[in-house]
């Protein structure tokens, strides 16, 4: 399943849309990682570097979205329990270098 945004981006853009159906396994995915819970200001908050992680389990839900908007990017439904924000990077071949950085 895909929604008609991404099938509509794909088909402008071509084989660089890394969410295109057809895409995605080209590409590693993670999800926001829970951080550690401390106590901090809201300034110091707004200033931590996000965290991605695979693991399932320290997944971190989206709360403040789902009272605007509760559609799910890649497959276009409204979602009834939980959005994450997810991030990719592109899978590498065996023996091929790593990008700089």
């Amino acid at each position: 399943r895909q929604s008609k945004e991404i099938q509509t981006l794909a088909a402008a853009e071509g084989a660089e849309v890394p969410i295109a159906k057809e895409r995605r396994a080209g590409y590693v995915w993670v999800a926001e990682a829970r951080l550690p819970t401390t106590v901090e200001s809201e300034e110091e908050e707004s200033k931590r570097v996000k965290r991605y992680t695979w693991n399932p389990d320290d997944m971190k839900p989206l709360t403040s979205t789902l009272d605007k908007d509760s559609r799910c990017d890649v497959c276009g439904v409204a979602c009834t329990e939980v959005l994450y924000e997810f991030r990719c990077y592109r899978r590498l071949k065996p023996g091929e270098p790593r990008p700089v950085g």
